[in-house]
């Protein structure tokens, strides 16, 4: 089986956001050290940098959608690929 190439920072984002899935995704928030992004599910309390995310949305792995500062991400279906690949149950 193929080993996922992201880094920990990466995943833990990418499975927020499939944590999040029927919550509306992650939601970009103002914080104290600027913006971030934050998973909807109850369970989501890590903040992740925009950088973490516009990589993930490059990588074709979240679908960011709207305008500041009301943006959500969502996970897309080669970010469910990935999750498989990394193995995390969310």
């Amino acid at each position: 089986m193929s080993r996922s190439h992201l880094t920990n920072v990466q995943a833990a984002a990418l499975i927020d956001a499939h944590k999040s899935i029927n919550h509306g995704g992650l939601k970009e928030v103002s914080a104290h050290r600027g913006t971030v992004w934050v998973g909807q599910h109850p369970d989501c309390t890590q903040e992740h940098s925009s950088i973490v995310v516009t990589w993930l949305r490059y990588a074709c792995l979240l679908d960011r959608s709207g305008r500041k500062p009301t943006r959500t991400a969502i996970i897309t279906n080669e970010g469910l690929l990935e999750i498989d690949m990394l193995g995390a149950e969310a």
